[in-house]
């Protein structure tokens, strides 16, 4: 079959003159289509109802930043099928009620990791906000017979780890997503006077740092985003119990991970 993903980009590369790297997420919900797309290195994001899902790497092509700065957007989304399990798929902005995009998300999806709505085409509404956030590489990593995972990040000096419902060694990589570093912490908010714990709530294609819910209703209050390279299938139990995190510095240079797995086993 043919692969429509090259003409795609060329002719998103002749209509705009910027691109920057972008992850979206998308979504079906009681037969409406939904969409969310974080663009971290121009600082947008788009907000469509959606608080995190399927999360492939795609290509975000604008005009200009200012652009994003209108309130009401709607999108339309469409599927391009293509060779074996990859398929091109295409998000495109346009202000509320005009017939102009000002920006399109063009993706390349292998839907043997990803799942994607069957949907070859629909659409929705949303706005483009400011999204203030870094991002640093992380490196996931977990031990044959044990259920603890850890993600580290050399450039940020930081680690985190969290108990999961399987035991089987896993290795991956990623990117953490995250808008204020002094609130990576087992409690960010206990400067405040609030002691909830930060949880991980994980799935093969994401794990969402979030405060512990007051009540099932509050709105889950996130502090960071983690996004891997391909789905971690074996990460653990999807809709289980979520596992109180547990942050600290990282070395690598000083200590090995076995040796700082030996005295965590000690301190426990």
């Amino acid at each position: 079959m043919t692969d429509q993903f090259p003409s795609l980009i060329k002719a998103a590369a002749e209509t705009f003159t910027n691109e920057a790297t972008a992850f979206a997420q998308i979504r079906v919900e009681n037969s409406v289509f939904k969409a969310r797309l974080q663009a971290t290195e121009i600082m947008q994001q788009f907000v469509g109802d959606v608080i995190f899902g399927q999360d492939p790497k795609g290509i975000l092509f604008y005009r200009n930043v200012f652009d994003f700065e209108v309130s009401q957007v709607e999108f339309t989304y469409t599927k391009y099928p293509g060779p074996g399990s990859l398929v091109a798929i295409k998000i495109d902005f346009r202000d509320k009620g005009t017939t102009t995009g000002f920006a399109t998300y063009i993706a390349r999806v292998d839907t043997s990791k990803y799942f994607i709505p069957l949907n070859p085409s629909a659409g929705g509404v949303g706005r483009w906000t400011r999204f203030k956030a870094a991002t640093a590489q992380v490196d996931v990593v977990r031990q044959q017979d044990s259920s603890r995972v850890y993600l580290q990040s050399p450039p940020i000096w930081k680690e985190v780890y969290f108990e999961t419902s399987k035991n089987s060694s896993l290795k991956s990589s990623g990117i953490l997503i995250f808008p204020d570093i002094t609130k990576l912490t087992d409690k960010p908010l206990a400067p405040e006077g609030d002691d909830r714990p930060l949880l991980a709530d994980y799935a093969p294609d994401r794990i969402v740092f979030s405060l512990k819910q007051r009540v099932p209703t509050e709105k889950p209050k996130e502090f960071a985003l983690f996004l891997p390279v391909d789905p971690l299938k074996d990460l653990g139990t999807v809709g289980v119990a979520q596992p109180a995190t547990y942050w600290r510095p990282f070395e690598p240079d000083h200590r090995s991970f076995a040796a700082a797995s030996a005295e965590e086993a000690e301190d426990e």
